[in-house]
């Protein structure tokens, strides 16, 4: 996973050296995280008849190792209207615990003294819409920034998890969740000195409907610096709360906060 991390962002540096031919106006940005996360949160999943367990990621299922996530997104400035902005990460995280006490999983009961080896795989795919507008004012009122914008942001999201457990008894489990989750948002970037830029952001939502209450804030923040005009390397950092509970035949509880500092490099066309 980390090799292949590593050639996708040795990828996204080679191109945006080839940038350089394209034109200073932003039409086309094409960005490349490096997303270092670390999980916290708990995970429920029971059926009719046998509640589930309420386990801690961290605690209960060992999955305590910060990942390596690769992030790719894509922005294209649509004259006169705004920006279409899309976004692709998938992650996964492992952990092996020895069980102190039995407990319930998507049906199946693991009983203690049992080793249990867990598999966490989460991807998000973004599209949004941005309506941007240029923040005239806060640049007369700061004279050291540039090209400062805001812009309202509209769209949805789309959230996979997959769970499973597995057992050195045997016994396996696995439990699978698809959310389409709709978000508004806000973002501000500036730049300073024509050599340093800053963004941050972030999208949101909440929703309460007869079987299913969703809770979700995605907020970012980085820096890039030009030091070669046509390859702006940044850090950034970068945090996902998100809380869902669904009671639709099977009964799913996922409180779930990931969070860490990324590396990136963006190539403008």
């Amino acid at each position: 996973m980390k090799n292949r991390c590593q050639v996708v962002m040795i990828g996204l540096v080679i191109l945006s050296g080839l940038a350089g031919l394209a034109t200073a106006q932003e039409f086309i940005r094409l960005k490349g995280n490096l997303w270092q996360s670390r999980l916290n949160g708990k995970f429920t999943a029971g059926v009719p008849g046998l509640t589930g367990t309420a386990l801690d990621l961290r605690s209960a299922l060992d999955l305590t190792d910060t990942e390596q996530i690769p992030e790719i997104e894509l922005r294209l400035k649509v004259p006169m209207m705004g920006r279409v902005i899309g976004s692709y990460w998938k992650g996964s995280y492992e952990g092996a615990q020895l069980l102190p006490a039995s407990i319930n999983y998507a049906g199946t009961t693991f009983a203690a003294g049992q080793t249990i080896s867990t598999e966490l795989n989460l991807a998000m795919t973004t599209v949004l819409y941005e309506k941007s507008f240029e923040a005239a004012s806060i640049a007369v009122l700061f004279p050291g920034l540039s090209e400062v914008e805001a812009g309202f942001l509209l769209g949805g999201k789309y959230l996979t998890v997959n769970g499973e457990i597995t057992s050195s008894a045997g016994p396996a489990a696995e439990e699978d969740l698809n959310a389409p989750i709709p978000v508004v948002g806000f973002l501000l970037k500036f730049g300073i000195m024509g050599k340093v830029s800053l963004e941050t952001g972030f999208t949101g939502m909440r929703i309460n409907l007869n079987n299913l209450e969703t809770s979700f804030l995605d907020l970012y923040a980085d820096i890039n610096i030009r030091i070669i005009p046509s390859l702006p390397l940044g850090i950034g950092y970068k945090r996902i709360d998100l809380d869902i509970n669904y009671d639709g035949g099977n009964d799913i509880d996922l409180d779930l906060k990931t969070s860490g500092y990324y590396l990136s490099t963006v190539i403008n066309f």
